[in-house]
């Protein structure tokens, strides 16, 4: 079995809740393109970088992450294997 690591906000100050709102704000009129082209989106990639930068994790790890679900078949809609 692997574990998936979740941050536990509780332990995050005021400092990273001031950083994600300014990027919120920053980015809150932009707009997103459909699951299917999760990997592809730049705003979606801003909003991972603040994540990165606001919470201090593995930017890698968060990459991997979105490379993993863009290739889920329930984002893409398509079969396993397709």
């Amino acid at each position: 079995m692997q574990a998936i690591p979740v941050p536990d906000f509780d332990k995050f100050g005021a400092s990273v809740v001031n950083s994600m709102s300014v990027q919120f704000m920053r980015l809150r009129d932009e707009l997103l393109h459909p699951f299917p082209r999760l990997n592809s989106d730049l705003v979606r990639r801003k909003i991972d970088d603040a994540v990165v930068e606001a919470m201090g994790v593995d930017s890698e790890w968060v990459a991997t992450i979105r490379r993993a679900l863009a290739e889920e078949p329930s984002v893409t809609n398509r079969r396993y294997g397709e």
